[in-house]
């Protein structure tokens, strides 16, 4: 999804670190199970695709990393 975009300032990682980044779409099935709940998460799981990030544990963030997510804006 080309409107995700994750920023890693320099500083992140004390050393070059391999991140794995998966996007995937949430399942259709939660957000109709959200929507009949009246659940207050719904515009934001009906919108957002799901982000899963993978880097090595014994690197751990030395700075904040930013993440963007598509979001559909509250009326």
């Amino acid at each position: 999804d080309s409107r995700v975009s994750l920023n890693y300032p320099p500083g992140v990682f004390s050393s070059p670190v391999l991140v794995q980044l998966k996007v995937q779409p949430v399942d259709p099935s939660l957000v109709a199970y959200l929507k009949t709940q009246q659940d207050t998460s719904y515009p934001v799981v009906s919108t957002s695709p799901l982000i899963h990030v993978k880097h090595p544990s014994i690197h751990p963030f030395q700075k904040p990393v930013t993440v963007f997510l598509p979001c559909a804006p509250q009326p």
